[in-house]
């Protein structure tokens, strides 16, 4: 592939740790926000009686208008001789922001995270007046590019010399047991030292030593055949390689020294490799995240800026039809997620987002597709800690379907490749996030062709996806995954096909990913009127689905729709959405939710046969990377109940556990709900 950069890469600043109380990162959420609903002019210039308050962040209405929004805010004296910026996580849709009369910048796209330097508007100890201009854009390249400010806003101060870029990626030896930890930095502003601290999931510190070849000797590029077990592609070309120029600062001196530092030139991009012996690895079974910590040396050793990311080892690799995940077969259990609540629409809090992975965990969900936009950034901080896998989306949909031809159309190049390029950069460090998505539902184009290209050169350590995938031409850079929405009932499931049942008969292999499927029953009403078992069959429909795509090699898995019932109360103009969730809006569970925690259940239960020394089930393993000896299996009966360990089943085989007769008695029953949910631990 080509050195030249097919976009330029964004910056999207890692925000800083406090290093005193008073010089911390303020977050401007608050109820003391005002807007204005109709803007003609200059926003200071606006009439005094037409601003009315509102919380931020909050969805607001879609308008044809241009509408703004204002704040007063304290810049702290401890910011002084810093560098301050201000950073936005979510903005719909095309904006402007000013500080006091003053132009500070414009961005569009609105579920990415971005910044800009303020520096020169605000004095550090006083007041200043901050103005953001939005016009919202539905019908530009995503219908959900409306609503203001829905997520964050934060004001931060770095350092003359700042921390610009930090990132990881990991690599595996062949065996998946070793690691490189390859740290991508960059500094701004002039060049500095910096210390790099590695902290295990126990809280152990992991000693680090630089290493230029370790990379190379971790890394073979030797093409080699696929096994035909479970493994994966053993010597096969890694997927990630850390540049030849790895470490280029960091000469024997460094390595040899008590605690390290790394001299780094100012904006240069810069990747440390490290050799990790033996590390936990990460999976959605056993999401061991490490801390690592980035610090910024002054010329006298003091620390002017910190910064840390947690982090997972882990390794994804494509060989012929099937997906592996540090070595073994990787299956995905999934829904499709949007960030909604009843009275928020789109702002949805912290807290939120962590309650919708926590109840996904609960129903047997291993993957989220970020359906159709980035979502807020702590969802994916969850994902990494509870253990779910991401298809990160852009927000890219429906483009082709009308009139308009935005694929290819270079006036919309830059509103498709620039949010783009920001949300790889915001989410490039999650062990969480496993497929890029370059859109929903589209018809390809050279935009989307540019988007692939972009994604492949930035990082391939990861795969894409596409949809609607039977629209590429042969000779494009296609997408790794082959995208399939709503599958017949009847059709095979590594068929490549579209959702208009068009065909794909080249002779090639992909893994399939039908990552929009299985609807559950909401608009139907008549017919749930009539029949309400209707829902209760649909518990039948995901496990029959899900059954077909476990014994298919191709399929990757499924993705439900929907994950919450996409409903929105807006106090403007009525309630509006569709209850398509397993879970409604108030984050109740619905009863497809108890439908797919069984459809979806990793412990299959295949025989239960009665002994003198008590019941002997016969168990299949579904999960990915658990074997069923760390399973806690409880049981109980009219008489008594306990738990006991699974026994040796590695995953994709079957194996029996005894449960002991002892206080049991002949009327023994096993609670299949508890069966059906076991998870490791």
């Amino acid at each position: 592939m080509s050195t030249d950069r097919i976009w330029p890469r964004p910056v999207v600043l890692p925000l800083p740790e406090a290093l005193s109380e008073d010089a911390a990162a303020v977050l401007l959420n608050s109820d003391d926000w005002q807007i204005l609903r109709s803007l003609e002019g200059d926003p200071w210039d606006a009439d005094e009686g037409a601003w009315e308050q509102v919380k931020v962040p909050l969805q607001q209405p879609m308008t044809d208008k241009t509408y703004a929004y204002r704040r007063e805010f304290t810049v702290p004296a401890a910011y002084a001789g810093q560098r301050v910026f201000l950073r936005f996580d979510g903005v719909n849709c095309d904006i402007r922001i000013y500080i006091g009369n003053n132009f500070a910048g414009s961005h569009y796209g609105g579920f990415v995270a971005w910044n800009r330097e303020i520096t020169d508007f605000v004095v550090p100890g006083e007041k200043a007046t901050l103005y953001v201009v939005s016009n919202d854009d539905p019908g530009g390249v995503c219908p959900f590019q409306f609503g203001g400010i829905i997520r964050d806003v934060t004001l931060f101060a770095l350092p003359k010399t700042y921390i610009a870029r930090f990132h990881v990626l990991t690599d595996l030896d062949a065996a998946y047991k070793d690691a490189v930890l390859n740290v991508h930095l960059r500094l701004a502003g002039g060049e500095g030292n910096v210390k790099v601290r590695l902290v295990d999931p126990e809280g152990k510190e992991i000693e680090l030593r630089c290493c230029a070849a370790c990379a190379e000797a971790a890394c073979p590029d030797a093409e080699a055949a696929c096994k035909a077990s479970d493994n994966a592609c053993a010597g096969a070309p890694a997927v990630y390689k850390a540049p030849e120029n790895a470490c280029a600062e960091a000469s024997a001196p460094f390595a040899e020294a008590a605690d390290p530092s790394y001299a780094l030139p100012a904006d240069v991009d810069t990747v440390l490799s490290f050799p990790v012996a033996a590390p936990f690895k990460w999976d959605a079974e056993h999401p061991y995240l490490y801390t690592l910590t980035v610090e910024l040396l002054a010329a006298d050793g003091a620390v002017t800026e910190r910064t840390s990311r947690r982090i997972g080892f882990r390794k994804i690799e494509k060989c012929g039809k099937k997906i592996f995940l540090n070595g073994k077969v990787l299956k995905l259990r999934g829904i499709n997620h949007h960030d909604i609540h009843p009275k928020l629409g789109k702002a949805i809090t912290t807290a939120i987002a962590e309650e919708d992975v926590k109840l996904f965990k609960e129903a047997n969900i291993n993957f989220v597709r970020t359906s159709h936009y980035p979502p807020r950034p702590d969802f994916l901080d969850f994902c990494d800690e509870y253990g779910i896998y991401i298809e990160d989306e852009t927000a890219v949909a429906f483009l082709g379907q009308g009139v308009d031809c935005r694929e290819n159309d270079p006036a919309f190049t830059e509103k498709i490749m620039q949010p783009f390029a920001e949300f790889l950069e915001r989410d490039l460090s999650h062990p969480c996030v496993i497929l890029w998505s370059l859109a929903n539902e589209c018809f390809w184009g050279t935009n989307l062709a540019l988007e692939n290209a972009y994604a492949h050169q930035e990082d391939p350590s990861r795969l894409t996806i596409f949809s609607y995938p039977i629209t590429q031409k042969e000779d494009d850079d296609r997408a790794d995954i082959w995208s399939m929405h709503y599958a017949g009932w009847d059709q095979k499931p590594d068929a490549l096909v579209d959702s208009f049942n068009r065909s794909c008969h080249e002779p090639v292999i992909w893994p399939v990913l039908h990552d929009e499927s299985t609807h559950i029953p909401c608009y139907a009403r008549n017919d749930l009127r009539r029949d309400p078992a209707v829902r209760d069959f649909y518990g039948e429909t995901i496990s029959r689905f899900w059954d077909k795509l476990w014994e298919d090699e191709a399929s990757l898995g499924c993705a439900i729709w929907a994950g919450i019932d996409d409903v929105w109360e807006n106090n403007r103009y009525g309630r509006f959405g569709a209850p398509w969730g397993i879970i409604d809006g108030w984050r109740r569970k619905k009863p497809e939710h108890w439908h797919v925690r069984k459809a979806y259940a990793p412990v299959r239960l295949r025989g239960v046969e009665m002994t003198t020394d008590g019941l002997l089930l016969t168990l299949e393993n579904h999960f990915n990377h658990t074997n069923l000896n760390e399973v806690t299996i409880r049981f109980k009966s009219a008489n008594a109940e306990g738990a006991v360990r699974g026994s040796d089943v590695p995953p994709r085989e079957e194996g029996q556990v005894l449960i002991p007769m002892i206080g049991l008695g002949v009327d023994a029953a096993l609670s299949d709900a508890a069966l059906s949910g076991a998870l490791p631990g």
